[in-house]
This record gives C-alpha cells, structure tokens and sequence, in this order.
C-alpha cells in the first residue's frame, strides 16, 4: 500500500495526541488499574511504533537525538510480549518520552526536507531502503531532489 511521508507523520501526531488526552489528568494508580485505558494506550504505542518504521532514514536523521531503534522494539515487545510488559514501563514511556518524541515530529513536520518528502509517495510494502520507490508529482521536485542529494532511492 503507497503512503505518503506526510500522512505518516501526520498519524504519528495525532496518535500521541490522543493519547495525551487519554492520559492527562490520569495517576499512575488510575492507569494501572484500568484494563481498558492500558489496551488503548498499548494499541496507540504499536501504531506510532509502526509508523516510525516506515519513515525513510532521511526522515529520521533530522532527529537523531531521537531513538528510532528502541521506538520500531517497543512494538514488537507489545505485539509479541505482551504479556511481560509492566504497566509502568508503559506509564513512563507516555509520560517521558511522547512528548519528546511530539517535539521531534514537530520539528520533522516544519522541516526543509520533510516538505520534499511530503510530495513522495512510499511504497511500503518493501523493507529495504533499496527497495523504496518513488513516485514525483513534478520534474521540479525532482531536481530539487537531486541537488539536495536526497533520497538514495529508486527513482520511477
């Protein structure tokens, strides 16, 4: 299925989104108690897990503060361990890290790059950046591409 960099990364945002209002106003205790709050907010990390999986390297370079590797784990130790994970460990990752990780796709979403990006559409069906094909909505984007060196991809 072909996506677009900017609906990816509009899905990262509006995921974390929900799950600060999930979560706002919420204890710990309120958290962990809550069977049904811990399954949405679970579901909400898998998705921005896997969303991050399909940003080109490009993407993520703009952040590389941001750990992209331990972001694509925690959704497989949900979708595959789930029954190891502690609440807290869950608790803390919305807490602490969403909203670093809100700031970083903010900063990609404004970007220079990522308004290049945004006009590629990504078939995501391969996993191998060599795989990646794009296709542009312009000659002109595709020379700006070029000078930007950007992105090493097959280009059709």
């Amino acid at each position: 299925m072909a996506r677009k960099v900017g609906h990816i990364v509009g899905d990262l945002l509006e995921t974390i989104e929900r799950l600060e209002t999930k979560t706002a106003d919420r204890t710990y205790a309120e958290f962990a108690s809550d069977w049904e709050l811990r399954f949405i907010v679970e579901r909400g990390i898998e998705v921005i897990s896997e969303a991050t999986r399909h940003l080109p390297d490009e993407i993520k370079a703009i952040r590389p503060e941001i750990e992209w590797r331990s972001i694509a784990g925690i959704g497989n130790i949900l979708r595959h361990e789930y029954h190891a994970i502690s609440s807290k460990i869950i608790w803390d990752v919305v807490k602490s890290e969403l909203p670093q990780l809100k700031a970083a796709i903010q900063a990609i979403a404004a970007s220079e790059v990522m308004a290049i990006w945004a006009r590629l559409t990504i078939t995501t069906a391969f996993t191998r950046r060599s795989d990646v094909k794009a296709r542009f909505a312009s000659p002109a984007l595709l020379t700006i591409l070029r000078r930007c060196r950007l992105p090493a991809c097959q280009l059709r």
